[in-house]
């Protein structure tokens, strides 16, 4: 199973195949999005022919395209017409609900402030990487000057692992601030189309599931589930 979900994610081949996954990451919003819920495996934009000759485009899980029910039995087939609906009767209450969206800003914006304790920790130790540089820096001159290096290997692996661990701190906090930061945009920006103007999203838009979806999980049942950008879920 798992060997199988790695191999059905975004890849680039060295083979020229109608399964290169990345042909198909480009043109299509929902084939960087859509996941089956049962596997997790990507679904693909294909052409079925129906008994009259007539062609109807299906998205479907790559598992069960490329291995039938072995690793994935359940998933559905997706008429693309009837998915597209589906997708915009999910997005087009987010943009009503002016409510809901207030909250998850007040929400976010909560914790941004939150993170003001966490910003000036960081500040401590990008001061405390700092220091570490000037003493690998020392040790690595009493190096140069004496016959048995080796009395400082012990030091030196002990200040390269704790630079090593603030380093992996002051990157979670960095991307946090930047998420949060993001959700933020993304949620001012709905309220904003929300108070200033006249939105109906009849219409399935690709380029709007580009800007705002982060991802869509298909159920085995048919049923969806979307994961916003700002955090929101449908």
């Amino acid at each position: 199973m798992e060997l199988a979900r790695r191999s059905c994610r975004p890849k680039i081949s060295q083979r020229k195949t109608k399964t290169e996954q990345g042909k198909y990451t480009s043109k299509f919003a929902l084939s960087e999005r859509l996941v089956c819920g049962e596997c997790g495996c990507m679904y693909r934009r294909t052409q079925w022919v129906k008994r009259d000759g007539a062609k109807e485009h299906i998205w479907r899980c790559i598992n069960r395209l490329e291995y039938g029910k072995k690793y994935c039995k359940h998933s559905p087939s997706l008429k693309e017409p009837e998915l597209q609906k589906m997708i915009m009767d999910m997005i087009r209450p987010m943009f009503t609900d002016s409510e809901r969206v207030k909250a998850a800003l007040k929400d976010v914006e909560r914790k941004i402030a939150l993170q003001a304790a966490d910003q000036q920790n960081a500040a401590a130790v990008i001061t405390r990487i700092q220091e570490i540089d000037q003493d690998m820096s020392n040790l690595l001159l009493l190096v140069s000057h004496s016959a048995d290096s080796s009395i400082y290997d012990e030091k030196f692996k002990q200040l390269s692992k704790e630079k090593s661990n603030l380093q992996a701190q002051l990157k979670a906090v960095e991307h946090s601030v930047q998420q949060d930061e993001e959700r933020k945009r993304q949620l001012q920006t709905i309220l904003d189309t929300i108070e200033h103007t006249a939105i109906e999203l009849n219409e399935y838009d690709d380029d709007l599931v580009r800007r705002i979806v982060e991802e869509i999980t298909v159920m085995p049942g048919g049923q969806l589930t979307i994961r916003f950008k700002s955090g929101l879920q449908a």
